[in-house]
């Protein structure tokens, strides 16, 4: 929907249900994820823009009874506006009026009925946008339970993200309190400060909005683009993932991405949280306990990393000796409080240099941004002297920002 920071306006969502069906509408992204039915605010009325959408669904069919069911008010730092807001309304149709949809050109394929079911399928396929569209569901009939809400972001209809409960610091007030001490020490370890924390947050909201979350898409596109492997990302989601949402917060993004840091130191707490997502890589059924086989998978990773052969035998041996100096049993699983002892007790070395970005993630988003500066004003000269992680290189012509899909 927005390709630069700078054209971020509010967005108005509409979920249309069918109560006697119990089933949602929603739209299909090019990327192939499933979204509401959403436009950029007209006339600065939010109302006026979810019946126009309305209008567009069921034309003459549709009703006046679009009613909030959300609203976001999102911080913008270094814009022209001080916030954006995604207002999400519902409305609720009958079936007779459901039939009649209106499917206008290239619409057909794009438009879908979902139940509850359908949709969590949806979410364990990774096809959503973000998985907060199965609260709004959820929230339409009254169905929201405190198992359901999210401990990170207040609950109700009208929810908050500023600068307050956002920025991490010293005097760190507002959502991040009980999260801040270890999280300081690994922002402070990766050298992130309070600019390096904007700045990514700049581009989070860029990359997500009007969610306000990253789904797995975006965010194997933005690993790609750091230099990763796209057969990794799944895995490197998991890892990042820590609550098993499907989505990913800004202040989980940004704890990633300073513990992926080439730079990180890899001792005290950010060594601690940082093995936890080594760990979760390589958990593939996320039940904190590494099978054998899995094991083994970091082992030859570790192994690697310290340009050591990573051949069958040497492998199974070096886990085997492992395990059996954690009194453990060879072939047998790994919980992650043991795997965290054989960490600390340098029975499993390598562990630091496993999980490094290929390149400095604070030092790529100040290339994007900058680029993003430069190219969006006249310039004389058409060569771009760019700071990339590891060094220095020089970029001819305008750089185009990777496309992370639209609505």
């Amino acid at each position: 929907m927005f390709k630069n920071y700078k054209d971020l306006c509010d967005v108005v969502s509409l979920l249309v249900y069918c109560p006697s069906e119990r089933c949602y509408l929603f739209t299909k992204e090019a990327s192939g994820e499933t979204w509401l039915p959403s436009s950029k605010c007209e006339k600065n009325c939010w109302k006026m823009t979810a019946h126009k959408i309305n209008f567009e669904l069921f034309g003459i069919d549709a009703g006046t009874n679009c009613h909030p069911l959300r609203v976001y008010k999102i911080w913008l730092p270094n814009h022209s506006l001080n916030c954006v807001y995604h207002a999400v309304y519902k409305v609720a149709i009958k079936a007779d009026v459901k039939k009649r949809l209106k499917y206008k050109a290239g619409m057909r394929n794009r438009l879908q009925w979902l139940n509850m079911s359908e949709l969590e399928r949806q979410k364990a396929h990774s096809n959503l946008r973000s998985p907060e569209v199965i609260a709004f569901a959820l929230m339409t009939n009254g169905e929201l339970k405190d198992s359901d809400k999210d401990s990170e972001v207040e609950s109700g209809s009208l929810i908050e993200i500023c600068e307050e409960n956002i920025v991490i610091g010293q005097d760190v007030a507002g959502g991040a309190v009980a999260m801040a001490s270890p999280n300081l020490q690994l922002l402070q370890t990766a050298g992130y400060t309070r600019e390096d924390q904007i700045r990514i947050y700049r581009e989070f909201v860029l990359m997500v909005y009007p969610a306000i979350y990253m789904s797995v898409n975006i965010f194997s596109q933005f690993m790609v683009d750091l230099g990763w492997q796209r057969t990794q990302c799944q895995n490197l989601f998991r890892a990042a993932d820590v609550t098993g949402r499907g989505g990913l917060s800004f202040l989980e993004l940004m704890l990633w991405a300073a513990a992926l840091e080439p730079a990180t130191q890899h001792t005290g707490i950010p060594a601690e949280i940082r093995c936890r997502y080594i760990f979760r890589y390589f958990d593939s059924n996320r039940d904190l306990k590494l099978e054998y086989v899995e094991f083994k998978e970091l082992v030859a990773a570790a192994r690697a990393a310290r340009q050591l052969p990573i051949d069958a035998l040497s492998v199974a041996r070096d886990a085997d000796v492992c395990l059996r100096q954690l009194g453990m049993q060879p072939n047998s699983q790994l919980p992650l409080a043991e795997f965290l002892r054989g960490v600390g007790e340098l029975r499993l070395r390598g562990t630091s240099s496993l999980l490094r970005a290929p390149r400095s993630i604070s030092a790529y988003i100040v290339d994007l941004q900058v680029r993003e500066q430069e190219t969006s004003q006249p310039s004389t000269s058409t060569t771009m002297k760019i700071q990339a992680g590891a060094g220095n290189k020089v970029e001819s012509g305008p750089v185009p920002r990777p496309s992370y899909g639209s609505i």
